[in-house]
């Protein structure tokens, strides 16, 4: 697997049991997964391994409550996401915050 700049992601273990595929017709269909960035392990390159599986990097970290002065925080998230070789390409990422605010 590879991320948008076309370097080599680590492996990761797929968490959903064959039995959790499910069927589209006569193929078996996965839905896309995300991964956050194991920032920790960074080469000199910059390349990084990814982290924990269903989860996106928040300022450098993917767990724990991360929060700013009167509920304002500027972040930056990195993760990585694929899909299935059986799959459309991923064209859209949404984001809910957590705060149910209209976007």
């Amino acid at each position: 697997m590879y991320d948008d700049t076309g370097k080599v992601l680590s492996d990761i273990p797929n968490p959903v049991a064959d039995t959790e595929i499910a069927p589209l017709g006569s193929i078996l269909y996965e839905p896309p997964k995300i991964a956050s960035i194991d920032e920790a392990e960074c080469d000199a390159n910059g390349s990084c391994p990814a982290g924990k599986l269903a989860a996106i990097s928040v300022n450098g970290r993917d767990g724990g409550v991360i929060s700013g002065q009167n509920g304002v925080l500027p972040v930056t998230t990195r993760f990585y996401a694929w899909a299935s070789h059986n799959a459309m390409p991923i064209t859209l990422r949404l984001m809910l915050w957590g705060d149910y605010a209209p976007k």
